[in-house]
């Protein structure tokens, strides 16, 4: 039986064709963004869609004082109305944006040429043999496990936010929340978790016993073998408000990556669409929302840290970290206006 297998996703590192189809979600909430910053009127405050990408952000952005809701007016404006992002959101979206009030409900699918949809269709086919090669098969004997749970056991504060205007003085208060997908197309929000106060630079705290962050159950769902990919955000608890927008975030940007890429692959020829599709919706989600909140916070100079996403390869509800109930640990860094280092580790249980 296969073991296992987790990792840090590297959104660096995905195939040019992968990014090249998250490009028009990625542009769609960077508008987004910018339609709701160059909208900010204190006299006459905008009221967006409900259920509009617009209204998920303008939650988190009425919550910004007037200089920093000004800065981002003014820096939004200067974007808006340049003709080169006009250009490309008109050519990746399908919308005027200086006439638009609001972005598609679902960004259309970018085109193709046949040897980048060949190359996508191969690294869809790498990630479906993947997943047949971690064997589901179970031993009669063995354990049937109901949940995976994701513990911290260590966090260093590398380095502090930036705190009284742009200085280090004063500590950081920090928790973490986020989402997790699995390759069903199950999303669901990891509650923000207390990481406790007072950090300052060199701080490191060991956690004992573990602290667990999230539980994932294996009991629902459709398939074996299953990623499950979890993106968190790391936030200095000033930061009120961003991780209900990245649970919010994921679970949309799954649904328009999912529309996308099957979109794309029903294109391809020799395409393996009935392999496991999800795990390339889960790279490409655990992409796209890096780059989302990257330049949400560039853009309204945010306080905030830039989500990292971890992927679990589950063989079978029988599956362990060879032959261990607790996989080994391993570190995810949360780099922003700061660096926190986090050691990690997953763990099985039986439901009790």
């Amino acid at each position: 039986m296969s073991d296992i297998t987790f990792r840090v996703v590297d959104t660096s590192a995905i195939p040019e064709e992968l990014a090249k189809a998250m490009q028009p979600i990625v542009l769609k909430w960077e508008t987004a963004a910018l339609q709701v910053a160059a909208a900010h009127d204190p006299q006459r405050p905008q009221k967006w869609p409900g259920g509009s990408v617009e209204e998920l952000l303008d939650q988190r952005f009425k919550q910004f004082p007037a200089i920093t809701k000004t800065r981002a007016e003014s820096k939004a404006d200067a974007v808006l109305t340049s003709a080169r992002f006009s250009r490309r959101a008109e050519r990746l979206l399908g919308v005027d944006i200086r006439s638009a009030i609001t972005t598609p409900a679902v960004a259309p699918t970018v085109k193709f040429g046949g040897d980048e949809l060949k190359r996508l269709a191969d690294f869809n086919d790498k990630l479906a043999a993947a997943a047949k090669g971690a064997r589901p098969d179970g031993d009669a004997g063995a354990i049937t496990w109901d949940k995976l749970s994701l513990q911290f056991i260590r966090v260093a504060c590398i380095d502090e936010t930036n705190g009284l205007f742009g200085t280090e003085k004063g500590s950081d208060e920090i928790s973490i929340g986020g989402a997790l997908l699995d390759t069903d197309g199950r999303t669901n929000k990891v509650s923000p978790v207390d990481l406790g106060g007072s950090w300052d630079d060199g701080d490191v705290r060991d956690f004992k016993p573990p602290k667990s962050i999230l539980g994932y159950s294996m009991r629902g769902g459709l398939t074996f073998p299953r990623n499950i990919f979890i993106t968190l955000l790391l936030v200095e608890r000033d930061g009120n408000g961003m991780q209900e927008i990245i649970n919010k975030i994921v679970a949309k940007v799954a649904e328009e990556a999912k529309q996308s890429l099957t979109a794309l692959l029903a294109g391809a020829v020799g395409a393996a669409v009935g392999g496991p599709v999800g795990a390339l919706i889960g790279l490409a989600v655990g992409y796209a929302v890096d780059k989302i909140i990257d330049k949400i916070l560039h853009l309204w100079d945010d306080v905030a840290f830039i989500p990292k996403t971890i992927e679990a390869l589950i063989p079978s509800r029988q599956s362990m970290f060879r032959g261990s109930q607790t996989s080994s640990s391993s570190v995810v860094r949360f780099r922003g206006p700061g660096e926190y280092a986090c050691r990690y580790q997953l763990q099985l249980s039986e439901m009790t």
